[in-house]
């Protein structure tokens, strides 16, 4: 529509990554003025400036840091697609990918999904078994897109995503959770509701910060408590590190190998409504035979995401 190439996007998100064209050109392999050329076609053909240029240097406009923010995580899945499709020939025949949340190796409620894959390595030697660890977003563009066969992941992780079915795995519970060295933390029961409504509450976010925040208060009025202040972190290891330094608190599943009971106490809560599930999610219009063979090694109904659905909110 506007006759950009790959070559000057290219070309721009490499300028904006190290605000000086000499180490762009460098990265790029071009000559500086080739690379200024570059850049001024792309800026005639949006019709905006990108850059500001000064003998301080290059920084970029409010329209080049909206542009760059778009672009640069099109632009890396992009390379991810091209890049997938020149190993398709290298990879074996039959090929099963699985995608799994950061927390995946730190939590003993995925055992019972991994002897599954165990298992299943087992009865199918000759499929080759990829597997691929993200944060929650990772996790929900991998199924979006199409970069995963099958998913590991929570319930609340599919929520508002369009035509996904999934299989329940394992049933979790959810705890209270803060620093040991936290003054709340002293007794071997769970603090009052009234004592910690005060207190910020901490969580990684999957959706856009409201709808995080719409889900995470439903979660906490279930388990009695009305927190006044909410944060939303972009990992677990952030998390982690919040509630160490006694920040806050946290409604989240039981780790024991992310800081362990010697630094961050769990008081059990009472079942939610809603009960909370380790499941393993897949597109029914990308589903391929070797992901059917491990869906068939597990037990219980399928479901599905309408576009319309939305699944039951949780955290951990």
């Amino acid at each position: 529509m506007f006759s950009i190439t790959t070559q000057q996007i290219e070309a721009f998100l490499i300028i904006a990554k190290y605000m000086n064209l000499s180490n762009a050109a460098e990265t790029l392999y071009i000559s500086q003025p080739a690379l200024s050329k570059t850049l001024q076609r792309l800026e005639d053909r949006i019709g905006v400036r990108l850059f500001f240029r000064s003998n301080q240097g290059l920084s970029l406009t409010k329209e080049g840091a909206y542009l760059y923010e778009v672009l640069e995580p099109l632009y890396a899945s992009l390379n991810d697609a091209i890049n997938e499709v020149r190993s398709l020939s290298k990879q074996p025949a039959r090929r099963l990918r699985f995608t799994h949340t950061s927390v995946y190796d730190v939590a003993e409620i995925f055992s019972e999904a991994k002897d599954r894959i165990h298992q299943f390595a087992r009865e199918y030697p000759d499929i080759e078994l990829t597997e691929s660890l993200g944060e929650y977003r990772d996790v929900r563009a991998a199924l979006e897109y199409g970069h995963t066969d099958i998913a590991i992941v929570y319930d609340f992780v599919l929520d508002r995503i369009k035509n996904i079915a999934y299989k329940r795995i394992t049933q979790f519970p959810l705890y209270l959770a803060m620093s040991t060295r936290h003054p709340l933390a002293q007794s071997d029961t769970a603090p009052p509701a009234e004592m910690v409504e005060d207190e910020t509450f901490y969580r990684v976010s999957y959706l856009d910060d409201e709808a995080s925040r719409l889900a995470y208060e439903d979660e906490c009025r279930q388990s009695g408590f009305c927190p006044k202040n909410f944060v939303f972190l972009p990992n677990m290891q952030t998390l982690f590190h919040v509630l160490r330094e006694m920040r806050g608190m946290s409604l989240c599943t039981k780790f024991t190998h992310f800081g362990g009971d010697d630094e961050i106490k769990y008081y059990p809560l009472p079942p939610l409504r809603d009960k909370k599930y380790i499941v393993a999610a897949w597109r029914p219009d990308r589903l391929t035979a070797e992901a059917r063979l491990f869906l068939k090694m597990l037990p219980g109904e399928e479901h599905c995401c309408s576009k319309d659905s939305r699944l039951p909110a949780a955290f951990g």
